[in-house]
């Protein structure tokens, strides 16, 4: 007897503190402060490639690394006032339902293999160089308002059905993705 299994059933619900674990990890290990898994010495250049592949993933839209990068610039803006306006106003649903739907936009090519190399890495280093703003900085801002989200919705988390959803959101849009990123650049240090 064979049995199948539901891939579209979700994955077991992310507790919010193991999210903010893992965020405050993952923050460390960008800013090159702890080891990855904690035993893995990630070099400075690795994890600039690391946040370059994360943010400029290969896309099937035909779009310059420079217009990515306003588009990003943007959205962390738009997400970090949502954030502002759901710390002034916790339990609003309206502000819950935009930020769970502005995750999913955080790393916009969800489609796509997330430890591929990424198309800055590809190009000539004269235009890699150029990028508009600095990667690890954008991956650094993007975890600072991550973890500002968790705190506000510490108090509300047992009781708002959409605080759930978010946290799980953290996990599948950014934690999830930027670590395999790392894992991928780490075990091919390891091999190397």
């Amino acid at each position: 007897m064979s049995s199948t299994v539901n891939l579209e059933l979700p994955a077991r619900p992310n507790s919010l503190e193991t999210v903010i674990r893992m965020l405050e990890h993952l923050y460390a290990v960008t800013l090159g402060r702890a080891f990855y898994l904690n035993s893995v010495s990630l070099s400075a250049s690795t994890i600039q490639k690391c946040c370059e592949s994360f943010w400029h993933n290969d896309s099937t839209e035909a779009v310059s690394d420079h217009e990515l990068d306003l588009a990003r610039v943007r959205s962390m803006v738009q997400f970090t006032r949502l954030i502002k306006d759901l710390e002034e106003s916790p339990a609003d649903q309206y502000i819950l339902l935009n930020l769970r739907e502005r995750l999913r936009f955080m790393s916009p090519f969800v489609n796509s293999s997330r430890t591929g190399q990424s198309r800055a890495t590809r190009q000539d280093s004269a235009e890699r160089d150029f990028l508009l703003i600095d990667q690890r900085t954008m991956t650094l801002s993007a975890i600072t308002s991550l973890l500002k989200l968790c705190q506000i919705l510490a108090p509300n988390y047992k009781s708002s059905s959409l605080c759930q959803p978010i946290i799980n959101g953290i996990q599948e849009h950014f934690i999830r993705p930027y670590s395999l990123i790392l894992w991928s650049r780490a075990r091919r240090d390891l091999l190397a």
